[in-house]
């Protein structure tokens, strides 16, 4: 009784090193797909920054040129009533 108690301690024994061992293996591959995880957002997060300020750009941009169209547009308009001035004097 005292061989059967010693191997089925050891079987027991066994089972939890493969269990510890299984248990470190699936905790190593969790924090490798945490870490490409945090890579991963950590780009995302700069790739949304760059565009936040490119449509910031193009938006400045957009704003500057209608204020240079409105420019253009009251010149032409000023021109056009300058004309009618001199055809009439």
């Amino acid at each position: 009784m005292a061989r059967q108690t010693a191997k089925a301690t050891q079987e027991i024994e066994r089972q939890i090193e493969e269990v510890e061992s299984n248990t470190t293996v699936a905790i190593k591959s969790i924090e490798h797909a945490i870490e490409e995880q945090s890579a991963t957002i950590n780009e995302i997060s700069h790739s949304v920054s760059g565009v936040h300020v490119g449509a910031k750009n193009v938006a400045h941009n957009v704003a500057e040129s209608a204020i240079g169209l409105a420019e253009v547009s009251r010149n032409v308009q000023l021109g056009s009533a300058l004309e009618k001035l001199k055809c009439c004097v």
